[in-house]
């Protein structure tokens, strides 16, 4: 592309993302949020005057961190988000979820008013994919190729979590509001697959596990004699001055939670950092 070299680093490499995956489950209690229940005039003013009621609290009624593969030790590989909302149209028709629209048309004949969702993400993801420049302009978006499932023992980490996620079918809790999985196959996605089969999952996870927009890795921080890092452990970019990096990309390997958090931690221990570099006046 002819642009002048600075400093000859893996920008772009080492590009890690969770996974997400969202079930739904019909019921038979009405326990759940639903369109209906959202534009009732009783349950807006509970919250406006007392801070109760539905609008009181967020979608996530529970939460589980499970190992579902003792051969790897960096960190639980599932989360379990247990969610309120019916699944509606609103939510099915969101442009995040890309659905098609057949798709979302026969699932939204299988489900109930009275059905809640179960969000799955991979957290331990072996893929790696990468990110590269697209054109030389800085207004042109990056060409990106996550690579999501190019491992094969994510997709086996994948139905390990649904096996999991199943059996809490089995449990007290579920089985006194009648909770019933909504298969996901359609014709064409999957319904050749004998249903509930290790293979029918597999497919499925190919066919609607989709990104959790928690991507890291590809300004990775380490030692400067390590070939894979762009910043060092003060996160200054290896090789050019006044310049670092603060965000969720010079994280080393991707976390067993969502990366808000960290994200928020690396940019105040970058500030801490630099303000103690300008205090002792270091060569920054």
């Amino acid at each position: 592309m002819k642009i002048p070299l600075e400093a000859d680093l893996p920008v772009g490499q080492n590009l890690y993302d969770h996974l997400l995956f969202a079930v739904q489950y019909n019921i038979t209690a009405p326990l759940n949020i639903n369109n209906k229940k959202a534009s009732e005039p009783e349950r807006i003013l509970d919250y406006i005057f007392n801070r109760e009621g539905i609008f009181s609290r967020n979608e996530v009624e529970g939460l589980i961190l499970q190992n579902v593969n003792p051969l790897y030790t960096r960190g639980p590989q599932i989360e379990l988000q247990i969610t309120n909302k019916a699944y509606k149209e609103g939510l099915v028709l969101d442009p995040y979820l890309a659905f098609k629209k057949e798709i979302v048309k026969e699932h939204l004949k299988r489900v109930d008013q009275n059905s809640f969702i179960v969000k799955m993400f991979l957290l331990q993801p072996r893929s790696k994919g990468y990110l590269r420049l697209s054109t030389k302009s800085p207004f042109s978006s990056p060409f990106i190729d996550p690579r999501y499932l190019s491992h094969p023992e994510d997709v086996e980490d994948f139905v390990r979590g649904i096996r999991f996620m199943r059996s809490l079918e089995q449990t007290q809790a579920w089985k006194s509001i009648g909770a019933t999985l909504v298969r996901q196959d359609v014709p064409g996605h999957c319904s050749e697959q004998v249903f509930d089969s290790d293979n029918y999952w597999r497919c499925i996870g190919r066919h609607f596990l989709t990104t959790a927009s928690h991507c890291i890795g590809t300004c990775r921080m380490g030692s400067v004699n390590d070939p894979s890092v762009v910043v060092d452990s003060r996160l200054r970019v290896i090789g050019i001055k006044n310049l670092r990096v603060a965000d969720a990309s010079v994280m080393r390997y991707i976390p067993s939670c969502h990366t808000n958090a960290p994200a928020m931690m690396i940019g105040e221990k970058a500030a801490h950092m630099i303000r103690l570099d300008r205090t002792h006046r270091y060569n920054i």
